[in-house]
């Protein structure tokens, strides 16, 4: 089998979601575009190592799966993709997770964004209501919440905005520059720090407007507090503390002290309001780690 047959490899992270994993295969195989496939497993324990037992994954070039003997968490599955992909002399790195999937044109649409820009993401549409944006888009201090609102405006690219890690596509020469993701961040996060990282480096980020990415919006896990305009955190431990970690992390690393300090109040308060006490033990322990340095206390959480 050769290590490389194409210029770009599409990099798909998963754990446990096989039927969501072969909607996106799916999407990717049908793509205008051609390009590689990675999937990288992380050490699912239901049906999905068995999709590539199958004659056309097996025998097909263009196809490669890994599976991981430990779950990393989608930054270490990132970091872990791309890193071969490095190695293998792909010069575009396509990542996504595997409850989104692309639009049939979305890969050809990237590849024709603007020449400078070597972290070109697409428009994030939620897979529900698909005229809607998953994340509002601000383009000079006006926030667009429409598909509809965005193509009025005429732009073919909007420069400064994009959403990592959700078909963002990386150059390679992007990944020299600035280095992987950050896998001790395991989930939540990492494509922040990504960006930021990114931007500091002085790369172009661009959101190529014709290139559609359906993903769907995780609103289970965010509660309305205060006259639905606060909204409260009640994810599972494991994905509760890898958040505060994170962005405690984040905003610690690139100095942002101010936001830093007033964040770590408002989500106290925020606990304090709602009741839910136990949380901020958690909370706490997100702090204390992410500011001495201390990673790895995702394990406890993990089954």
């Amino acid at each position: 089998m050769n290590t490389v047959k194409q210029q770009t490899v599409a990099i798909v992270v998963t754990h446990n979601r096989k039927t969501l994993l072969e909607r996106c295969i799916i999407a990717i195989e049908a793509q205008s575009a051609s390009c590689d496939i990675f999937i990288i497993d992380n050490a699912s324990t239901d049906e999905t190592p068995s999709l590539f037992t199958q004659d056309d994954k097996k025998n097909n070039e263009r196809f490669f799966y890994f599976q991981l003997e430990k779950n990393l968490g989608g930054a270490g599955g990132f970091a872990h993709g791309i890193q071969i992909a490095k190695e293998r002399g792909y010069d575009w790195y396509w990542t996504m997770d595997d409850d989104g999937y692309p639009h049939p044109d979305c890969l050809k649409n990237l590849l024709e964004g603007p020449r400078h820009s070597t972290c070109r993401t697409p428009l994030l549409l939620n897979d529900n209501t698909p005229d809607i944006l998953l994340y509002p888009i601000v383009i000079d201090n006006k926030k667009y919440k429409t598909k509809l609102e965005i193509s009025n405006e005429k732009k073919n690219f909007i420069e400064g905005v994009g959403f990592l890690f959700n078909g963002a596509l990386l150059h390679s020469s992007l990944v020299r520059s600035i280095g992987l993701p950050d896998h001790r961040l395991f989930i939540w996060g990492d494509e922040t720090e990504y960006t930021m990282r990114i931007k500091k480096n002085g790369s172009s980020i661009t959101t190529v407007v014709r290139a559609l990415f359906y993903h769907p919006r995780s609103v289970d896990e965010w509660k309305p507090l205060i006259l639905g305009r606060v909204f409260i955190l009640t994810a599972p431990p494991l994905r509760m503390y890898c958040y505060y970690r994170n962005y405690f992390y984040i905003y610690h690393l690139y100095n942002k002290k101010t936001r830093f300090i007033r964040w770590v109040l408002i989500e106290i308060a925020k606990r304090i309001i709602a009741g839910r006490w136990k949380d901020l033990a958690l909370i706490l322990k997100s702090f204390f780690d992410a500011t001495h340095g201390i990673w790895g206390g995702e394990k406890k959480y993990l089954n």
